[in-house]
């Protein structure tokens, strides 16, 4: 989905934060998180800044989709550009690691949240249970 884009460097679909958040909303809805990427570098080379809302949309849509490498690079795109996340924003990322059989991946996100000050609620141990319960660490649920 690479914008076409006018002789000022802005994409013909999106001008501004709120448009970038819009599409990057509908992108998640239409489940196209295949996309994310790219929307998400013509932002940047539009010289719009991504706010806690566009990394929610993107991660939140990568997770569904089963895809832990773009929930990654997103959540560490968040808080490289000092964005903190909140409890939903690590328990997507727990949610993803868990999905793709990454156990170790996802309690090291729930050390960091413990560390970032917030403590852990139902979807948390959901997803660590869950993280646990595939890949065969029965002991540790």
């Amino acid at each position: 989905m690479r914008g076409q884009h006018s002789a000022a460097g802005e994409t013909a679909y999106a001008r501004n934060l709120n448009e970038y958040n819009a599409v990057a909303l509908e992108l998640s809805r239409c489940r196209k998180p295949f996309l994310m990427r790219g929307l998400y570098s013509d932002m940047l080379m539009d010289g719009v800044a991504p706010n806690f809302f566009t990394f929610h949309a993107a991660i939140t849509a990568c997770m569904r989709a089963g895809r832990l490498h773009d929930v990654i690079f997103f959540f560490n795109q968040m808080k490289a550009r000092g964005i903190t996340p909140d409890r939903y924003m690590f328990n997507c990322v727990m949610s993803a690691c868990s999905r793709s059989g990454h156990t170790d991946r996802a309690f090291r996100v729930a050390e960091e949240m413990q560390a970032a000050g917030f403590a852990g609620n139902i979807r948390t141990f959901q997803a660590l249970l869950s993280a646990c319960s595939a890949s065969g660490r029965h002991i540790e649920a």
